[in-house]
């Protein structure tokens, strides 16, 4: 509800207010449309309600459906492949990705900085991510399909499809199609993709390559007051309390971070975390800092990749 409430209420501002106001509408609605994300992600992992049914209605038709993902798609690439195959280059579809589109591939300096952050930023990995989505949240990972319920497979297919179908019906009915594209497709196309590129490439860069514990292959990030509002809607900053404890629901990563900074070799791994663009309350290095570093430390012993 919230989530959809600071949405309508960026569309209403633009609207009635000033068209002036559209830019920022879109970037704060693609960070919302990206934690739909997190909601859709807790239903994957069944911990969204206690009640299957709710589950599965709740993380689709208000969470997955409107973001063009399907459930069963995210529960095989994400809690079946992902979770189990952690920084695996052969199993893990999300390293896969970042490995394929060249986050680790060493270039000269000022070209990896302009790859990894400007060209990101304005929209230059968009359509790779789409496409990411479209094979790991939308479709079932092909040779997969053996490992799910095809009659449920099959519900999800129909109910994707009669969502669009009523959303589509019931906003050109209304006569205002037009806004459906102005503050939910141009957001999803445009701001959605560049935040969800940067957030993912936030939760398990470069550790991957380097860690086999999964206390260090993800992190937390402490980014400031900004970073938190477009990057870590719904807590999605608490990643690696996601990885520890997969059964806690999003709403309560923050307080189970509480509870394990009570272990002093938690609490000095807590210590090294940055935020995603800049440094963390205690100047610890960014994420696309220590990318930064390790491509221009492996640039210069060379040899090129």
């Amino acid at each position: 509800i919230k989530d959809y409430t600071i949405m309508a209420a960026c569309a209403v501002a633009t609207v009635r207010v000033s068209w002036w106001l559209y830019p920022l509408a879109l970037l704060i609605i693609g960070a919302h449309q990206r934690g739909l994300t997190t909601i859709s992600h807790d239903a994957a992992h069944r911990i969204l309600a206690k009640n299957r049914l709710w589950n599965n209605v709740l993380g689709t038709i208000f969470a997955a459906y409107p973001i063009f993902q399907r459930h069963w798609a995210y529960r095989v690439s994400h809690v079946y492949l992902h979770h189990p195959h952690l920084g695996d280059p052969e199993q893990d579809p999300d390293l896969k990705f970042f490995v394929k589109s060249g986050v680790y591939t060493v270039r000269e300096p000022r070209e990896y900085k302009s790859f990894i952050v400007w060209k990101s930023i304005f929209g230059g990995a968009t359509l790779r991510y789409l496409s990411y989505l479209w094979s790991n949240r939308f479709f079932v990972l092909g040779g997969k399909e053996r490992i799910v319920d095809k009659r449920d497979v099959l519900i999800d297919s129909y109910g994707f499809s009669a969502f669009w179908i009523a959303v589509i019906v019931g906003f050109t009915s209304a006569n205002v199609l037009h806004l459906l594209v102005l503050f939910w497709l141009i957001p999803y196309l445009t701001t959605f993709q560049v935040l969800g590129w940067f957030t993912e490439l936030a939760e398990h860069s470069p550790m991957c390559e380097s860690e086999v514990k999964n206390v260090y292959l993800t992190r937390n990030r402490k980014g400031g007051l900004i970073e938190r509002l477009l990057f870590g809607v719904n807590y999605d900053e608490y990643h690696l309390e996601h990885h520890l404890s997969p059964a806690v629901p999003f709403w309560l990563l923050k307080k189970a971070q509480k509870i394990r900074m009570r272990d002093p070799k938690y609490a000095d791994i807590a210590k090294s975390w940055g935020g995603l663009f800049f440094s963390g309350p205690e100047g610890q290095p960014s994420v696309i800092s220590q990318l930064l570093e390790r491509n221009r430390r492996l640039y210069e012993i060379g040899p090129r990749k």
